[in-house]
């Protein structure tokens, strides 16, 4: 299988807060699953195609969150996550 293409490695602080937000349960259910994404994607622990038949989506929805995570210049949870922009 392939490697992904936009690798994440979150901190310990970035990892608290993606796991609270996927726990809370006032989290929007579309939130809660790009948290959990980057949770799957975090040190390359899974494969796109194991995230995506895990959460059943389309494996391009897990690119398109990781490459976003990667790529968005902000520190900021909410806005990678596409809360805000």
């Amino acid at each position: 299988m392939r490697t992904p293409l936009h690798k994440i490695k979150l901190s310990q602080k970035e990892q608290e807060e993606l796991e609270q937000l996927v726990r809370k349960q006032t989290t929007a259910q579309n939130i809660a699953k790009r948290a959990k994404i980057i949770l799957m994607a975090n040190d390359g622990t899974y494969k796109n195609m194991e995230i995506a038949k895990a959460l059943g989506i389309r494996p391009e929805d897990i690119t398109k969150w990781t490459k976003r995570w990667v790529y968005t210049p902000q520190n900021k949870i909410p806005i990678k996550l596409g809360i805000m922009s």
